[in-house]
């Protein structure tokens, strides 16, 4: 992937968001002003894991240049593409970047995803809810962070 614009200028991603099952404002959105596809990738990731939705309500994006050309494709999964209107004939650019740190569970297998993280998290807090059930206590509210070095911890 070359990583910049083709006259060096800021880049744009254009992506879509549906009507569906899950409650979500439909229209197109933008994020503006990316410096190279690795910034336009990771922003996008970004935004569809903050949306919470599927691939049939949060669609996939076109990266354009400030000047209006097309360079780039990127699909739901989070590959960079590059910008042939016809799927087939698209050429990877780029795969699905590593997360900037890594989680491991109890048993020291990575954690890849939201949903693990927050199993995870819902895991180690029913072990505490459990721990105070046995000493005759009650935990009424835990807050949990997964530390970047995988650790959980807890406010209680």
């Amino acid at each position: 992937m070359s990583g910049q614009s083709n006259n060096g200028s800021p880049l744009a991603v254009r992506f879509e968001i549906y009507a569906g099952r899950e409650v979500a404002v439909p229209g197109i959105k933008w994020i503006r002003g990316k410096e190279n596809l690795d910034d336009c990738q990771r922003a996008y990731i970004e935004a569809r894991d903050k949306a919470g939705l599927g691939h049939s309500q949060f669609g996939s994006a076109d990266v354009f240049s400030d000047s209006g050309d097309h360079i780039a494709h990127i699909s739901y999964n989070g590959r960079v593409w590059s910008p042939e209107s016809c799927a087939s004939k698209r050429t990877l650019l780029a795969e699905v970047p590593q997360p900037k740190y890594q989680i491991f569970d109890s048993m020291d297998r990575p954690v890849s995803c939201k949903a693990d993280c927050q199993t995870h998290l819902y895991e180690q807090w029913q072990g505490l809810q459990d721990e105070a059930e046995e000493e005759g206590s009650r935990l009424t509210y835990a807050i949990g962070k997964i530390l970047p070095n995988g650790d959980v911890t807890f406010e209680f």
